[in-house]
């Protein structure tokens, strides 16, 4: 499945906006009858300071403003490929400022149980994101790092947890 939707969004990634290709890889995954098999994933389009994001059943993105410290919750609701055929995905664009930071993580961090069986949240996700804000991407993922070995006080995670961190440079 992931080579299948790799070719396919690679062979119209210049052609098309990133809902549309969220679009057409479901449909072709539909039309191969894998199943039950479903794929979640978010597509980035960045131009010149512009970002659009897609997603196709994935958490939402955390955009943090350098310039008021304020973090935005980017809630794009969409299946994983291959669920409907007719699915439809949204697309939320904005401009990044120098120092903006944007988080993309999979649903294993706010999942992630501690030791009484209760989730780390989105809410503590996001409050983690937001005291990191003023790190560099590298410090950030090791400040998500460390918190998910502190709340699972050392029990193996249930899912994957992976974390993308992009930030834009600050003017000189």
């Amino acid at each position: 499945m992931v080579t299948v939707v790799k070719g396919l969004l690679t062979s119209a990634a210049t052609r098309a906006e990133p809902p549309t290709l969220l679009n057409e890889a479901t449909r072709a995954l539909k039309q191969m009858h894998l199943g039950r098999m479903n794929m979640a994933l978010t597509l980035i389009r960045y131009m010149g300071g512009r970002i659009s994001i897609s997603a196709a059943g994935m958490p939402p993105a955390l955009v943090s403003r350098s310039e008021t410290g304020e973090v935005e919750e980017v809630v794009l609701p969409g299946t994983p490929l291959g669920g409907l055929a007719d699915a439809c995905y949204l697309e939320w664009k904005t401009t990044l400022a120098g120092g903006d930071t944007v988080l993309l993580m999979t649903d294993g961090f706010p999942e992630l149980l501690n030791e009484g069986g209760e989730p780390l949240g989105y809410q503590r996700a996001q409050s983690i994101f937001k005291e990191s804000k003023d790190q560099n991407p590298s410090e950030i993922i090791e400040n998500l790092s460390r918190h998910a070995e502190k709340w699972a006080a050392g029990r193996p995670p249930e899912d994957d947890i992976t974390f993308l961190v992009l930030q834009m440079k600050k003017s000189a």
